[in-house]
């Protein structure tokens, strides 16, 4: 997947969640994909600790 591929399939994912173009393009993108790192860590996290209570690790 190109990265042109990748941006156009983001923006039509905020466009289905209600943001219109203006927000899209004025947002802080950087913030953005620091905020969808944290979000992935976290749940990486919340995983890894299911699999740690229940005996897996």
């Amino acid at each position: 997947m190109e990265w042109t591929d990748w941006m156009e399939e983001f923006y039509l994912s905020l466009l289905k969640q209600g943001w219109t173009l203006t927000q899209i393009d004025e947002m802080d993108i950087f913030y953005y994909f620091k905020l969808l790192r944290r979000t992935e860590k976290k749940q990486k996290d919340d995983d890894l600790a299911k699999f740690d209570s229940l005996g897996l690790m």
